[in-house]
């Protein structure tokens, strides 16, 4: 369901790629944020919707954008095991560089986690 506080943030969350489309036809913003102020294209990488990553990316998302509790962006959520949402934000030109600010990743690079998570296929992308 989306949700009328947020819209492109719940569409971002439920991975619906083709409301996201038509939301911001409608005028939503591609950046806009869901529950707790993280914002969609952080959201759907976390949950693996490429699809949904696609078109945020499409759309001119801020691929860079943190989450609000731990400091990520969508490209250290994708290195988590969601192979073609990292590779849909590679595309996009997210920067692979920066690092985590909070929580359990802090200071790590999306390389890093990738790693230390045991990611083989995401962390050969991350180093291409």
């Amino acid at each position: 369901m989306i949700e009328a506080f947020d819209p492109c943030g719940a569409a971002g969350q439920a991975g619906d790629a083709a409301a996201i489309e038509r939301l911001a036809g409608e005028g939503a913003s591609p950046d806009a944020k869901g529950e707790r102020g993280t914002p969609a294209v952080v959201m759907a990488a976390d949950r693996g919707h490429a699809g949904a990553v696609s078109a945020l990316v499409r759309l001119g998302a801020d691929l860079d954008a943190r989450d609000s509790s731990g400091g990520e962006t969508a490209l250290m959520m994708a290195a988590w095991g969601q192979v073609e949402c990292a590779r849909a934000l590679l595309a996009g030109g997210a920067d692979r560089t920066l690092r985590a600010t909070g929580g359990r990743c802090k200071g790590k690079t999306a390389l890093q986690i990738a790693e230390w998570e045991g990611k083989a296929e995401v962390a050969a992308l991350l180093r291409e």
